[in-house]
């Protein structure tokens, strides 16, 4: 379509449009408000008369078996997304790395004869998870144990001896099973 300014009228700014694919946003910013927004796509963005546009960002593209951690930065509220999804980084949130600079995390899949204790950073509580399943972290959950943990087969020739680490008792297992710990054995 084609503008001609009428006798008032002046340019004083010439820009272009943003053409953005289905994995595309950007993050605009009202410079009159200072309010932010994202545009995702699949759409063609034009700049109003007070936008500031961004470079163009790609999504996170998560497997069903990943996982990423975010942060909105005002409110401090964290949370984990799984996969399979696509994550459009709001203008806040910003993406919390472990210590080896990595932002996609793989879940723990357990088999059938093992188990993964899990602690809340926050809490301190600590959940037991056992197979055959996925297990995804919450916002502050850290492994415990070095991770994925063999469990212990429980038979006429093995027992096992379990301390509760809260009552400090001690029980003998013999019943015949694959056992996991509790969460406070």
């Amino acid at each position: 379509r084609v503008w001609i300014p009428g006798p008032h009228e002046e340019v004083l700014q010439k820009g272009s449009s943003i053409s953005l694919n289905k994995t595309e946003y950007i993050t605009v910013e009202n410079s009159l408000t200072g309010e932010l927004s994202m545009v995702k796509g699949p759409c063609t963005w034009f700049r109003g008369a007070y936008d500031i546009g961004s470079q163009k960002q790609e999504a996170i593209a998560l497997q069903d078996d990943e996982y990423v951690r975010l942060k909105d930065v005002p409110s401090g509220r964290r949370w984990v997304e799984q996969g399979p999804s696509l994550v459009f980084l709001e203008p806040l949130w910003k993406v919390e790395c472990s210590a080896k600079n990595v932002a996609v995390k793989k879940a723990w899949v357990l088999k059938a004869n093992e188990y993964i204790r899990l602690v809340d950073g926050n809490t301190g509580g600590i959940t037991v998870h056992r197979g055959e399943k996925k297990v995804f972290p919450g916002a502050d959950d850290v492994a415990l144990d070095g991770g994925i943990q063999k469990a212990v087969e429980v038979d006429g020739e093995h027992a096992v001896l379990v301390r509760d680490k809260c009552s400090g008792q001690l029980r003998l297992v013999t019943d015949k099973q694959l056992f996991v710990p509790g969460p406070n054995d």
